[in-house]
């Protein structure tokens, strides 16, 4: 044997030894068998145990969906059906199209120490705020953009060099589930335990959005006692009322505005009036619902809740989430 190809198999070979060795820490991990190679992930299922629930729960055919009977693996031999070159890859739906799902919806669970700051993050797509189904994303290179937007629950320890091998004409043949330690050992997934951490990730939401507009509400009535509160829960504090008219659901009107974050940070500036037509969800619902209920010729602070603004997700990189937006605004002109 020539020297040279003895030398490297001795090396595969010592690797491979040592990597039968090492033992991993007490966890939960899942290794993905694809027609590329293997690809290993470590399931923080201690710190989002919801999306771990249903991701363990679906790889293992323990949880019940309307796309694969129980006890079937969900995930076994699906095509990657959406791959961005240099960004992520998209799999999880046997149907390969994006509108389908396994038959429910879950909440985000989002943990500030596990975001999509590399390559090799596992995370749930969705079609908005708490609409996680089965169709999970895998990060190509680190992506900060979908930070608070989509929630993560894995991260790739080994196999970096198969995840840029996949194709779209690539599948995922297999994924196992390896539970070390006894807490692993005790995560079980099915219908009981996944509706109890739904439930456990509604509630604790409830409680911070129900915080958080409660302290925006008691800090407004604190300096502004006169204010109007509205039932959606925008509020309106009136200094100038006009005598023209009032504008309609479609109306076009013509505005400048500040619009700054609760602790004074200038989110937007329009000093030149601008035209827009009401109607069309070019403005944020609270916004829109704040001239409404002014007339022409007014001017007025409108206080708006994150629930009517940009909600759980933000907008862009320009506001963060669950952030209340204050807006001072002078309504010049109606046009119906």
């Amino acid at each position: 044997m020539n020297k040279t190809i003895l030398y490297l198999f001795l090396i595969a070979l010592s690797q491979v030894v040592y990597a039968k060795k090492k033992k991993l820490p007490e966890g939960i991990y899942a290794k993905f068998i694809t027609t590329k190679g293997e690809m290993n992930f470590k399931i923080e299922y201690q710190k989002v145990p919801l999306p771990s629930c249903v991701f363990v729960g679906l790889a293992e055919g323990t949880l019940e969906n309307k796309l694969t009977p129980i006890s079937k693996p969900f995930y076994d031999n699906q095509k990657i059906y959406n791959i961005n070159k240099d960004k992520f890859i998209v799999f999880g739906d046997p149907s390969n199209n994006s509108n389908e799902n396994v038959g429910f919806y879950f909440h985000d669970q989002i943990d500030s120490s596990i975001l999509n700051n590399a390559a090799g993050i596992l995370g749930f797509a969705n079609l908005g705020p708490n609409t996680n189904s089965s169709q999970i994303y895998l990060t190509k290179k680190p992506m900060p953009n979908l930070d608070y937007k989509y929630t993560v629950f894995g991260s790739m320890y080994t196999g970096f060099d198969v995840l840029y091998l996949l194709t779209k004409e690539d599948t995922i043949k297999k994924i196992v589930i390896n539970r070390i330690g006894k807490n692993a050992q005790a995560f079980v997934c099915n219908k009981e335990t996944y509706q109890k951490y739904q439930y456990e990730q509604y509630s604790k939401a409830e409680a911070i959005k129900q915080s958080i507009l409660t302290n925006f509400t008691d800090s407004i009535i604190k300096y502004y006692p006169n204010v109007e509160i509205l039932p959606s829960g925008l509020k309106i504090n009136k200094q100038i009322i006009g005598n023209g008219l009032t504008p309609c659901e479609t109306c076009k009107v013509d505005i400048k505005y500040t619009a700054s974050f609760e602790d004074g940070t200038l989110f937007d500036k329009v000093d030149n009036p601008i035209n827009t037509t009401l109607g069309t969800g070019k403005l944020a619902r609270g916004l829109e619902e704040g001239i409404k209920n002014m007339t022409e010729g007014s001017k007025a602070t409108i206080f708006i809740p994150y629930t009517l603004a940009y909600g759980d997700t933000g907008y862009k990189d320009r506001v963060p989430p669950r952030t209340n937006i204050i807006y001072e605004i002078e309504l010049i002109k109606v046009t119906k």
